[in-house]
């Protein structure tokens, strides 16, 4: 058995580009080769991680072919290696080939071709995620923002009904939560709903549910009842949605495998999915 201290990172699954950040056996958890210090936030992309400090700090490790890990010229990183960000952050997303930063200042920081650089928002934000290409931002007024990918391209700018707390978004749709926990959704998460525009509808499968955590990578959506009920959405290839077969979802349906155990939280990868529950146990789902 693996016995962690209390800040230990562990990691498993391919190792290719070092994205484990550690070296051995890549399919025992095992704990990452990275500086002592105190984490608040960690993200895992296709083939980076990127971990942020307590005092604001950044590492990152795994691929950097594709520019998305900011660290120009090296082709991979093998052991959690310190970014050069001139500004304390806050919370950090990745995606295939790109990352999004969240400063305490409320500046979002992007890395897609190398070098880290300043989205151009028209106000502070307060929340940041990676869809699979997709970046996102969503400002201190409520209004939820796409980012260019260079820093030539524009901003999009979408509206919301309620300001959101979390913002997550995968490969053709984002999900926010608003602060009243109702879940909202731009793109395929609304497919077949009444056409809005540039803004973020009710999802209706999860009208009535009220929505304390959403995760999302790529072709898939979990999201987290206030009650510990855990709804998927999109893919189901691999039984990564874990209900039960490999059928895709076009909407959000509840898993029914866990009896009374309640889910408090839980993570999308590219093709599996892994659920806490409230004893602290953890289960898995898709792609062994």
């Amino acid at each position: 058995m693996l016995t962690l201290s209390k800040m230990t990172l562990v990691s498993a699954g391919w190792n290719e580009f070092g994205q484990l950040g550690r070296e051995g056996d890549s399919k025992t958890l095992l704990p990452v080769d990275i500086p002592p210090s105190e984490f608040k936030c960690f993200a895992a992309g296709q083939l980076h991680s990127v971990a942020v400090t307590n005092n604001g700090e950044v590492y990152g490790w795994g691929s950097c072919e594709d520019g998305g890990l900011g660290f120009p010229g090296k082709p991979n990183i093998q052991t959690p290696t310190k970014l050069d960000i001139d500004q304390k952050i806050q919370s950090v997303s990745c995606g295939f080939c790109n990352t999004i930063l969240l400063a305490e200042s409320g500046d979002v920081i992007v890395i897609t071709d190398g070098d880290p650089w300043k989205a151009d928002l028209p106000e502070q934000a307060i929340l940041v995620c990676c869809g699979y290409y997709t970046l996102w931002a969503a400002g201190r007024s409520g209004a939820i923002y796409q980012c260019g990918s260079t820093k030539e391209e524009a901003v999009t700018k979408y509206e919301i009904p309620v300001k959101p707390i979390q913002l997550v978004a995968g490969n053709g749709y984002a999900v926010a939560i608003g602060e009243n926990g109702d879940a909202y959704g731009i793109g395929d998460v609304v497919s077949g709903q009444p056409d809005s525009g540039n803004t973020f509808l009710q999802i209706e499968s999860l009208k009535g549910i009220k929505i304390k955590k959403v995760s999302s990578f790529d072709s898939h959506c979990i999201a987290i009842s206030t009650a510990g009920q855990a709804y998927a959405f999109g893919s189901g290839g691999q039984g990564r949605l874990g209900l039960g077969g490999c059928d895709n979802a076009p909407t959000f349906q509840q898993l029914t495998c866990f009896d009374s155990n309640k889910v408090i939280d839980a993570s999308a990868g590219s093709s599996h999915t892994c659920f806490i529950m409230s004893d602290f146990s953890v289960y898995g789902c898709g792609n062994n």
